[in-house]
């Protein structure tokens, strides 16, 4: 299965310390279903202003994680978030957001089994 994190930035941050590893996987597992539920009630709000800034917060987290893919994404959604048609926005966004949950699973994963 492929994986949506890599953890060698974290690794390289950390210092290979599993303690400081462990505390920055527990602050993503915190921050993210927190922001998720959030950008989902900016779109359903079609606040386009929220769902940007909402998105942007996540930005330390995606990148901390190697999250490449969905980093572009952001940028992507970052940039056009005003002239873009509210529909496509509303994708990308849930595309987003459906990447994060797999994410989330990945880190949860982690802290369950303890493999830092």
């Amino acid at each position: 299965m492929d994986t949506l994190i890599d953890l060698q930035n974290l690794k390289l941050v950390s210092r290979g310390n599993k303690d400081r590893m462990e505390k920055y996987l527990r602050q993503f597992a915190s921050l993210i279903p927190e922001r998720t539920e959030m950008s989902r009630a900016a779109l359903d709000s079609e606040d386009r202003a929220q769902v940007r800034q909402l998105i942007h917060k996540m930005s330390p987290q995606l990148q901390f994680f190697g999250m490449d893919e969905v980093v572009e994404l952001k940028n992507q959604l970052e940039m056009g978030y005003l002239k873009m048609d509210f529909q496509d926005l509303k994708k990308m966004v849930n595309h987003l957001l459906e990447q994060l949950a797999q994410a989330l699973v990945e880190v949860n994963q982690l802290l369950t089994d303890n493999k830092l």
